[in-house]
């Protein structure tokens, strides 16, 4: 997909495919990697920095949206290019068991909601 100016109502507003595809955050100067979205068919967004280091094409995971926000992978994206030599090590951050309890219960109650309204919809037409 060409590059997009990522926005956070741009983010949201991005639907899954039948196959994970990434969208490109358009503003990137050639050679210093870029910022971009991972999309799964499950609706889960990921931000990633993609880069080259010895020939190979290389990818970092920033955090899931919208846990981690556009202006903090945009952050962490940029400490990255900088430390562009050993980018894993100045990213690397791992969630606690707490974070991910959290993010799974939230994801659980999003769905859960979206299946009620849409429950409630369709008795509705009925």
């Amino acid at each position: 997909m060409a590059g997009t100016l990522l926005t956070d109502s741009k983010i949201k507003g991005i639907k899954p495919k039948e196959q994970a595809y990434y969208v490109w955050q358009a503003s990137a100067t050639r050679g210093t990697g870029r910022l971009g979205l991972k999309v799964y068919p499950s609706s889960r967004k990921i931000f990633v920095y993609k880069y080259h280091k010895d020939g190979a094409r290389k990818f970092l995971s920033l955090g899931d949206y919208p846990t981690v926000t556009l202006a903090e992978a945009t952050a962490k994206a940029l400490t990255a290019a900088a430390n562009i030599t050993a980018p894993e090590k100045s990213i690397a951050e791992h969630a606690t068991i707490k974070q991910l309890f959290h993010d799974y219960i939230t994801t659980q109650k999003n769905k859960v909601i979206a299946l009620m309204t849409k429950q409630k919809t369709d008795s509705t037409k009925c």
